[in-house]
C-alpha cells in the first residue's frame, strides 16, 4: 500500500503497539473522504490477521490471506449499510456481539471494519456500546468516519482516536475544524465569544461552566484547543490565510495581547488531557469551572 508521510507514521505507531502488545482494542480512524482511511484499516486488518507478516505488512500467501483475498475470512467482519439503506441497524450490531463471544476461528484474532461509523443509528450506537465497554478475547474493532462530529461522545470516548491528514497540516487542521464544526457555526461563534469574555473578565468562571456543560464536552474541549493554537499563531504575526479561524480575528488579536505564551502552550496540553478525565466520568460541569478558572487567571505577565 503506497501512503504518504502522515499515514505512514500512523502504520508505523499501531505496528510497535501490536508488538509491544499495547494495541486498544477500539480504534477510530478520522478522515477526509478519499483519504485511505478504509484501505488502511482493511491492510492493517489483514497484517493483524495474517499468519507470519513480512516486513510489517501482510504475507499475502498464508492461509489468512488467502481467505481475505477471496472475502471469505471467518474471523474479518466488516459492517457497512446493507443494500438499499444507509444506516447500519440494531440488529447488524447485536450480530456481530453474538459471533464475537465466539472464539477466533483461525489466528486466535478477531478483526471488526464499521464504516461509515456515523451511519449506525442510536440504537446501534447503544448496543455497540456494550461491546465497547466489554470486549472478550482478542478483538480489534475499527471505526471509520469523515463525520466527527456525529458520533455520539459515549463512543467517541471509548476509543483511540487517529487522523488521517493531508501532508499539508495546515489543510489537515482546517478539515478537523469543518469536520466538527459541520452546521452549528453559530453554536462555536459564540463559544469563542465566551472564551473572550472569562479571559477579560466579562463573565464568570460559573456562568461558563453552566452555560456549556450540557453541551458535547469533547468537542468543545477540540475545538477551545485550536482556539488557543489560533491564540498562539497570532501571537507569532502569521498571515490570516495561516488561521483556522480568521473570521474571529479581532477576538484573536484581543486575546493575544493578554495570554501569556508560556501558560497558553500549558493550557493547551491541559486541554488535552481533559479529555482523558471524561473517561473517568468527570463531572463536566467541575471541569469546565477548573478550566475556566486557569483560562481566566492567564495574562501577560508569566
Amino acid at each position: 500500500m503506497t501512503m504518504n508521510n502522515a499515514h505512514n507514521q500512523l502504520w508505523q505507531a499501531l505496528i510497535a503497539r501490536v508488538q509491544n502488545n499495547t494495541l486498544p482494542h477500539a480504534m477510530l480512524f478520522v478522515g477526509a473522504n478519499k483519504i485511505g482511511k478504509e484501505q488502511f484499516a482493511h491492510e492493517f486488518g489483514a497484517y493483524l490477521l495474517c499468519e507470519q507478516p513480512v516486513d510489517e505488512n501482510a504475507c499475502g500467501q498464508c492461509r489468512s490471506c488467502k481467505l481475505l483475498q477471496t472475502q471469505t475470512h471467518p474471523d474479518l467482519f466488516v459492517l457497512q449499510p446493507k443494500e438499499k439503506s444507509v444506516t447500519i441497524k440494531v440488529d447488524q450490531i447485536r450480530s456481530l456481539s453474538s459471533r464475537l463471544c465466539q472464539t477466533a476461528q483461525l489466528n486466535g484474532c478477531q478483526v471488526v471494519l464499521i464504516n461509515p461509523a456515523d451511519a449506525m443509528n442510536v440504537a446501534a450506537y447503544n448496543s455497540l456500546l456494550k461491546t465497547l465497554e466489554e470486549p472478550s478475547g482478542k478483538v480489534v474493532i475499527i471505526l471509520i468516519t469523515s463525520k466527527l462530529a456525529l458520533l455520539p461522545a459515549t463512543i467517541r470516548s471509548r476509543c483511540q482516536l487517529l487522523q488521517f491528514l493531508p501532508e499539508n497540516k495546515l489543510a489537515a487542521d482546517k478539515w478537523l475544524v469543518k469536520c466538527l464544526l459541520q452546521d452549528d457555526k453559530q453554536t462555536y461563534a459564540t463559544l469563542f465569544t465566551d472564551l473572550s469574555a472569562l479571559v477579560l473578565s466579562k463573565s464568570t468562571v460559573l456562568d461558563f461552566a453552566d452555560k456549556w456543560h450540557s453541551h458535547d464536552i469533547l468537542q468543545l474541549l477540540d475545538y477551545w484547543y485550536l482556539y488557543c493554537l489560533d491564540i498562539l499563531k497570532v501571537q507569532q504575526d502569521v498571515q490570516d490565510d495561516m488561521l483556522l479561524f480568521a473570521e474571529q480575528r479581532q477576538q484573536l488579536v484581543q486575546l493575544a495581547k493578554t495570554c501569556c505564551k508560556a501558560q497558553l502552550i500549558s493550557f493547551s496540553d491541559s486541554l488535552q488531557q481533559a479529555k482523558k478525565k471524561l473517561n473517568n466520568n468527570l463531572n463536566p460541569q467541575l471541569l469546565l469551572e477548573d478550566l475556566g478558572r486557569i483560562f481566566q487567571q492567564m495574562s501577560t505577565s508569566c
